[in-house]
């Protein structure tokens, strides 16, 4: 642009001037020239220089965009990762070095009832939360960098014990530093209940095969020793001796009955299903319960409510109500009242036996049910045990709810058949 100024400049003074030389032009306007030359040099160094600097300036546009997306792309990712972690059906604890906890997820609030404002900054090992004796053993585990797993005992917020299979992972940053600990579990108190009833229903079955084997071989020659000590003791030589015949004809039905409730624990016992009201099965049998709780001098109060008909072996219903009743009435001192009830709760029909003892103490509760186990001087242990294999073949369950006020057998009765009881009342 300044040659080509310079050259207009020039060609315009020898124009418009006569008698000059080129050389006179160039002369007389060389200063202005050199400025324009000068101007010239300076304008394309600084427009390189700013062709430099938007160039950089591009590439570094590129550059920061290309950054923003991965960080779009990593926050999206965390974000996909605390909300797996937060809807993750296992309970999820971050703590500190030191086991203080930072984070809890959504399963832990809603387990133990804690809110995450509540639980905050308290630790791992606390009471509040922790049902365990002693911490120490896993947390040199983690501490040296390993992975800790186990069941552990810990606490709701309302001191309820609950079960948790529990694996403590310590966290690591790039250089291996451990900076966090993991403490993911998954609440196992069902599973380990059902475990253990599945544990006590074996023990049942085992039984009850054992005795279906050996019962018919025994009452046999018992009811040919019965049949003669009657004969016997019909006899007049022998009327001396009749107090001894009935002791001893006595004990050999105390063993027929006792060869009866074994045979009661056989899981494929046959059974005679049909459609039948509980109410009524209680209506039938309420002289029987009167006439145990007079005996005692204890009192007995119903609370029936209108249930749906269920299908039912009405001889193994009344046996296992006979079976509570009885058993709850050696639990309470004389004067105590029994109640019974019977109701609906959503799906299911409930009977209830309540009674006014002293309670089961927690460390035998477990064992309630278990063939053998009785705290009675003469009890066979089989009465609770033939009462839960009758609500086995029945699809029922059994809870027990105790106290020092008494304790409260509920038998919970499925309103919809399963299709084997349906079978099986179609076969009957």
């Amino acid at each position: 642009m300044a040659f080509i100024c310079s050259l207009i400049l020039v060609f315009h003074d020898l124009l418009t001037k006569d008698n000059i030389y080129i050389i006179k032009v160039i002369e007389s306007n060389i200063i202005f020239i050199s400025v324009l030359f000068i101007v010239g040099w300076f304008t394309g160094r600084i427009t390189g220089i700013e062709a430099q600097h938007r160039k950089s300036l591009n590439k570094s546009l590129l550059s920061l965009q290309k950054e923003i997306h991965l960080r779009n792309i990593a926050e999206e990712e965390m974000r996909k990762l605390t909300r797996a972690v937060e809807l993750s059906p296992s309970i999820m604890i971050i703590t500190d070095l030191s086991g203080n906890i930072e984070y809890v997820n959504s399963k832990f609030k809603q387990i133990t009832g804690f809110t995450s404002v509540e639980i905050f900054n308290k630790n791992i090992a606390d009471p509040l939360v922790n049902h365990n004796m002693d911490y120490s053993r896993i947390w040199e585990t983690v501490k040296s960098g390993n992975e800790w797993s186990g069941e552990l005992f810990s606490k709701k917020k309302n001191g309820e014990i609950y079960i948790e299979y529990v694996s403590m992972i310590p966290f690591k940053d790039n250089e291996g530093v451990i900076t966090h600990f993991l403490r993911a579990s998954e609440n196992i108190t069902e599973r380990k209940q059902m475990e253990k009833e599945i544990a006590r229903l074996d023990k049942l079955n085992l039984v009850g095969e054992m005795a279906a084997g050996i019962g018919h071989e025994i009452r046999n020659p018992m009811t040919t020793v019965r049949g003669f000590l009657q004969l016997l003791a019909s006899k007049e030589e022998c009327v001396k001796y009749k107090e001894y015949y009935d002791l001893m004809i006595e004990e050999l039905d105390r063993a027929n009955s006792i060869i009866t409730e074994y045979l009661s624990l056989a899981k494929n016992k046959p059974v005679s299903l049909r459609m039948v009201n509980l109410n009524s099965i209680l209506a039938t049998i309420f002289p029987l319960i009167q006439a145990d709780v007079l005996k005692r001098n204890n009192d007995v109060k119903m609370e029936i409510k209108d249930v749906p008909d269920l299908i039912l072996d009405e001889n193994e219903i009344r046996q296992l109500i006979l079976n509570l009743v009885r058993n709850s009435l050696e639990a309470m001192p004389l004067g105590g009242n029994l109640t019974i009830k019977t109701f609906q709760d959503k799906d299911f029909v409930v009977l209830e036996v309540q009674d006014e003892g002293s309670g089961i103490p927690l460390e035998l509760l477990d064992k309630i049910g278990t063939p053998f186990f009785t705290t009675k001087d003469e009890g066979t242990g089989l009465g609770l045990a033939v009462c839960f294999s009758i609500a086995a073949r029945h699809n029922a369950s059994i809870e027990v709810n105790t106290d020092s006020s008494g304790t409260v057998f509920s038998v919970k009765f499925c309103c919809h058949p399963t299709p084997k009881l349906l079978l099986k009342e179609k076969n009957n």
